[in-house]
């Protein structure tokens, strides 16, 4: 019942891009993979640190 209500309310929240069940070695269906999207602060962090790398 928990998983369920998980399920439900993990895509609501802005934060989580995907979520799935787990596969077997790391817990099958008693554990969840949880994509989260990266902040705005850090994707800033991110283009500023390629550019500088590709010389921009």
């Amino acid at each position: 019942m928990l998983k369920s209500y998980l399920a439900q309310w993990l895509p609501e929240l802005k934060q989580v891009q995907a979520c799935h069940t787990a596969q077997k070695q790391h817990g099958g269906s008693g554990a969840v993979y949880v994509l989260l999207r990266k902040s705005e602060a850090m994707r800033a962090e991110n283009r500023e640190r390629h550019a500088a790398r590709l010389g921009g």
